[in-house]
């Protein structure tokens, strides 16, 4: 298969611009003026000029390793739009990702004669991370320098809303949709790989937003008060949920997990496992990482896992002391005694020990 050649030519719903879809890229033609506001390396920024915009899967076939034509993202870009999906490199903006296209989310919404379309793509298990974290990147007289190690994980975002934004409107669905992405990370519970927070995103997610500047609807609002961005905010959200699960399998069911829900804290299957071997004569590893695997999974550990997490959290926002905190998770411990024989015993004494031997929990005095 030609993956060059767009495998669907359709339309994009609610205008009369053309969606392309190829193999390692999902790609849109316009008809007519847009107003585009981009992260693009290439034509990004504020522009009214662009023909096209697309998201690209840039991986190497049976790898996640990126390859830049030309060695900048900015030059492989150009090459993208020429010789990828035949597009004009001087009119056109693209977005890359090591997600596959196969995996991409379409949603509408609509009210009355307004309806916004997101086209997204996600994977953060690997590089979810939250904003203030630290960072891997140096940037000074155009180089930039390695100061840490990451993998990639990227959400990205097109997003057309078919009306005539203001300037200042489409700026502000920029954050609307923003805020819309970490809403559904933060619902989902994903953990940053590089603090105890929460992930809002990963470090190299990109954004699309386009305006049609021939609609008939003109709009100069989009913040969370307006029909605009509330729509943009459901649509967005769904969208990223979605692609999330598509691509990493990410939703209810995987977070159902104590050892997820608390793994940015430390505690983690190696560290649990180690603790019931010492705790528990002669027992086999094999045997105590059954008794993990089953217990990670309990309704009894998820609920502890959570409360736990939330009042570690809430410390470390400063919203409650030391000693609330410690009361709060001594109480919390209950849900973890032995009150039959489907409960964990050793278990329970493990987390105790893990909870006392902790030497560096958050804004602890």
């Amino acid at each position: 298969m030609d993956i060059n050649k767009p495998q669907k030519e359709q339309t994009l719903p609610g205008s009369k611009d053309t969606l392309l879809e190829g193999e390692s890229y999902i790609a849109v033609r316009f008809k007519g003026r847009k107003k585009v506001l981009s992260s693009a390396p290439h034509n990004g920024g504020m522009r009214t000029d662009l023909t096209a915009v697309y998201n690209f899967d840039g991986k190497q076939e049976g790898n996640k390793e990126i390859s830049l034509r030309g060695g900048t993202y900015e030059s492989h870009m150009q090459y993208v739009s020429k010789e990828i999906i035949g597009l004009d490199p001087d009119t056109s903006a693209g977005i890359m990702t090591a997600a596959s296209m196969r995996n991409a989310v379409f949603l509408s919404e609509s009210f009355c004669s307004l309806t916004v379309t997101a086209i997204v793509t996600g994977g953060i298990e690997v590089n979810g991370a939250r904003a203030g974290d630290p960072t891997e990147w140096c940037e000074e007289r155009g180089y930039w320098e390695k100061v840490s190690s990451k993998t990639l994980g990227t959400i990205n975002i097109m997003l057309f809303i078919h009306a005539d934004l203001a300037d200042g409107a489409l700026a502000k669905a920029l954050i609307t949709c923003t805020e819309a992405k970490a809403v559904a990370i933060q619902e989902l519970c994903i953990s940053s790989r590089y603090s105890w927070g929460i992930a809002t995103g990963s470090g190299t997610d990109g954004v699309i937003l386009v305006s049609d500047m021939d609609a008939s609807l003109h709009l100069t609002e989009t913040g969370s008060y307006s029909k605009a961005g509330e729509l943009i905010g459901r649509v967005v959200k769904r969208a990223v949920k979605e692609a999330l699960f598509r691509q990493s399998g990410v939703g209810a069911s995987v977070q159902h997990d104590a050892l997820r829900r608390l793994g940015r804290f430390g505690m983690t299957e190696d560290v649990l496992t180690s603790r019931i071997m010492r705790l528990v004569d002669h027992i086999q590893e094999q045997e105590a990482v059954e008794k993990v695997h089953k217990w990670k999974r309990s309704s009894s550990g998820v609920l502890w896992a959570v409360l736990e997490a939330c009042l570690l959290e809430q410390r470390h926002w400063g919203l409650l002391d030391w000693e609330e905190t410690e009361r709060g998770r001594k109480k919390c411990l209950e849900i973890l005694q032995p009150e039959d024989e489907h409960n964990y015993p050793e278990i329970a004494e493990a987390v105790r020990g893990w909870q006392k031997d902790m030497d560096s929990i958050p804004g602890k005095e």
